[in-house]
């Protein structure tokens, strides 16, 4: 059971995805109906979890206000004394509810000041937020290690029940660090409800070694091809994330009887020497800063690359991010990393994958631009290509768009 309980009217299932998932990232259990199960009581089952949680956030509208549920979810939650009203709208409340503080939330992205107070109302109610609260919920991974071609361990992970699900590592891995991480968390969290989610560390990242000469794309393959042979994987859908898609790319068109499906967000078929050259003078620079910057104590460096990353990012978020960058790797792996992902080329073998795949990517992605997408569209024949409307590259939890591609990956490993 949930310590948070959300009620809201169905029209408004965006916003109450996006309070969750911030909700999330910053420590609470919550539980919305969206944890529904297929075949579920769902009266039972709400009955059950309104009882069970300590504070009760009722996002009110025009249309909650003329919603039955919702109104009978906050009289319960009221006369219990765990109703956390908040407006997502700027409407009042129904009658029977205008005597209670109602925190405004029109507008917020996750950090402003309505989300503070909304926070602030539920410890009030004796939540605890916090990592440390959520450990005993979740699932425990397990790591182990196999040995690439060239005897570099690698460190991968598995985590959840049901038919597996591969993601391929991309840049800046660190499986324990991203495990607890607020900004992955509620993606993996997702990732591993309905299947056992396999994730490994990039060669020179996170638990792999360190101690790494061959940073190739054909490398970086292999890593991926020794873990699923470890594992005994026969068949699996692969998800590839940024520089994960072209590790995806090449494996699914070497390997069409073991691909079932392929999902790519935020990615590329070429790197960026294929860029302009004004993109590639601009990443030379950056990279070159690497050098002196990537391991100091000071984050001021490592604040560009992450501006970069996540410009719409909370602080908390801004903050980890920061540090998870001189965590997961070397200032010289960085750099040699950069230098590889910059002759990555696998716009010839698109045509050569043969499983379903489904392409994500922020519309104003200010790390992999949007054209690089949709070249991978075109290029993968029978692609579905969806456009999310925002400019971070990696999905942030309080966005509604990160709940739109998490509800799109579920379909269509589902179908």
């Amino acid at each position: 059971m949930a310590d948070v309980f959300i009620s809201y009217a169905r029209t408004d299932r965006d916003a109450a995805a996006a309070v969750a998932a911030s909700l999330e990232a910053h420590g609470c259990s919550v539980w919305w109906d969206s944890s529904l199960a297929g075949g579920e009581n769902f009266s039972r089952r709400i009955e059950q979890e309104l009882a069970a949680a300590a504070a009760v956030v009722v996002l009110w509208s025009q249309a909650a206000a003329g919603s039955d549920w919702v109104r009978d979810e906050a009289a319960t939650a009221k006369a219990a004394g765990k109703l956390v009203p908040a407006s997502i709208d700027g409407s009042q409340p129904p009658l029977g509810f205008q005597g209670l503080h109602t925190i405004p939330l029109l507008d917020w992205r996750g950090d402003n000041a309505g989300f503070t107070a909304l926070m602030r109302a539920i410890e009030a109610l004796g939540v605890k937020p916090g990592v440390q609260g959520r450990r005993a919920a979740r699932p425990a991974q397990s790591i182990r290690f196999c040995k690439a071609f060239d005897g570099v361990s690698i460190a991968y992970a598995t985590v959840g029940d049901g038919p597996p699900l591969v993601k391929t590592a991309n840049w800046m891995n660190h499986l324990e660090h991203d495990w607890e991480s607020p900004i992955w968390r509620p993606f993996f969290d997702a990732m591993s409800a309905r299947h056992t989610l396999i994730r490994y560390d990039e060669r020179g990242n996170g638990l792999s070694d360190w101690t790494v000469g061959d940073f190739s794309l054909e490398a970086m393959v292999a890593d991926l091809e020794a873990v699923v042979d470890t594992m005994g994987l026969t068949r699996f859908p692969l998800l590839g994330l940024s520089q994960g898609c072209a590790v995806s790319i090449e494996y699914a068109a070497r390997h069409p009887d073991k691909v079932s499906r392929l999902v790519l967000y935020g990615g590329y078929a070429r790197g960026w020497r294929s860029a302009p050259q004004h993109v590639q003078q601009r990443t030379e620079a950056m990279i070159t800063l690497m050098r002196s910057g990537w391991g100091s104590d000071n984050p001021a460096f490592r604040q560009l690359f992450t501006s970069v990353f996540i410009p719409d990012a909370t602080r908390e978020i801004q903050d980890w991010f920061n540090e998870m960058q001189r965590t997961t790797t070397s200032p010289e792996n960085a750099v040699a990393l950069m230098y590889a992902l910059g002759e990555v080329d696998v716009s010839k073998r698109l045509a050569d994958v043969k499983a379903p795949a489904l392409v994500i990517h922020p519309r104003g992605d200010l790390t992999v631009p949007y054209k690089r997408a949709r070249e991978m569209a075109v290029g993968i024949s029978g692609a579905r290509f969806i456009t999310l409307e925002n400019r971070n590259h990696i999905p942030l939890p309080h966005h509604a768009t990160t709940q739109r591609m998490i509800r799109e990956i579920e379909a269509f490993l589902a179908d």
